[in-house]
């Protein structure tokens, strides 16, 4: 008989478990923080993507009113979905996230930190555990503190705004436009030039696509190796040659900033070329001298590699816009990668050739110094 209760008795917290928790259980997948979404890729030699987790980082930045991100589309394709964006998301302008990530955005959590902070979490915005926060992204953030309630604020928002659902009604916009780009990316054989000009290839090169974003940013994670993941996060431009020359300009940034961190001890002592372009540098984010070597020498290569695919004109054009805005040391470094690409036994790699760029900012350096 006892046995006979027990068992009646069991049946029934089964039964209570499975009936009387159904609307709990609905609940709980408000609170859970399972995602219901994921990217929208196409794998190859670089990969292609529109990443849930980045989209909702845009979204947010879209209604923080964040200048990096476009209010007005300069690209038809996106407009209606930016008038989407608005419509669904703009009463939640208050939100926690919001407030927060506009007071980071005074402290220098701009421009490429968020989308690059975003590559340490997974979909469900978590730490991933094999990786380490970069230093810098942890510092323009306000600390790691602040950065771990971004995340946390963020992943209220996704739950509130029940974004999930907003992204799967856009899921043909985002394969669209996934396709349109992965067919670009191969058709311009960008990466193939890529690792033909610096000398060798990186572990992989991930394509995020930011509809909305002003431009490209870019990014870079440990693989095997001494090899790495490379990221760009960037808007799709229609004209070909923007497309092709921004493709080179942020991945080959994975190629040149550690070369001038590892030779900055030398680089710095040329900074005298930097004072008469800081103001105006600053005002376009790269507010030293470490970040405009950079920019320039990244610039340069792009260039560089547009003369051979679209020709002279084109090329120039790029070259006289940038002087214009005060990276003066284009022309100069072009000149220079002349050499390189003439000599590329005596170079095999970028690598090779970059104390000769040292060496070039040392003679410009030189003749600014009084005698």
């Amino acid at each position: 008989m006892k046995k006979r209760i027990l068992l009646l008795g069991l049946i029934s917290v089964l039964l209570f478990n499975f009936f009387g928790c159904g609307s709990s259980k609905k609940n709980n997948e408000v609170v859970d923080n399972k995602n219901i979404v994921i990217a929208i890729k196409q794998s190859g030699k670089c990969n292609v993507s529109i990443e849930p987790k980045i989209e909702l980082l845009s979204i947010m930045q879209y209604i923080a009113d964040d200048p990096a991100i476009l209010k007005k589309d300069l690209y038809k394709d996106n407009e209606k979905y930016s008038k989407d964006i608005s419509e669904y998301f703009s009463s939640y302008k208050n939100e926690g996230v919001v407030t927060l990530y506009k007071e980071m955005m005074k402290s220098g959590f701009n421009y490429s930190a968020p989308a690059e902070a975003m590559l340490y979490v997974d979909d469900n915005l978590k730490l991933i555990n094999n990786l380490t926060l970069p230093e810098d992204v942890v510092n323009s953030a306000g600390g790691k503190e602040k950065l771990l309630k971004f995340y946390n604020l963020l992943d209220d928002f996704r739950k509130k705004t029940k974004f999930d659902d907003f992204y799967i009604k856009h899921n043909d916009f985002y394969k669209n436009l996934v396709s349109a780009v992965k067919t670009k990316v191969d058709q311009s054989e960008c990466i193939e030039t890529l690792e033909k000009y610096y000398g060798y290839k990186q572990n992989s090169y991930n394509f995020i696509i930011e509809p909305l974003s002003i431009g490209g940013y870019a990014a870079r994670i440990p693989s095997k190796d001494g090899k790495f993941d490379l990221y760009d996060f960037m808007v799709v431009p229609n004209n070909n040659a923007e497309f092709f020359q921004l493709i080179i300009h942020e991945f080959g940034h994975s190629y040149v900033n550690p070369l001038t961190a590892q030779n900055i001890n030398e680089i710095n002592k040329y900074d005298n070329l930097f004072t008469s372009i800081k103001e105006v540098m600053t005002k376009q984010q790269y507010s030293s001298w470490e970040f405009c070597v950079n920019e320039n020498i990244v610039r340069a290569v792009a260039y560089r590699t547009l003369f051979k695919n679209f020709g002279y004109e084109v090329s120039e054009g790029y070259i006289n816009m940038d002087t214009q805005k005060k990276f003066i040391f284009i022309k100069a470094i072009t000149e220079n990668l002349k050499e390189y690409e003439d000599n590329r036994d005596k170079y095999p790699t970028f690598n090779d050739f970059y104390p000769k760029l040292v060496e070039m900012f040392k003679e410009l350096s030189n003749k600014q110094v009084p005698k």
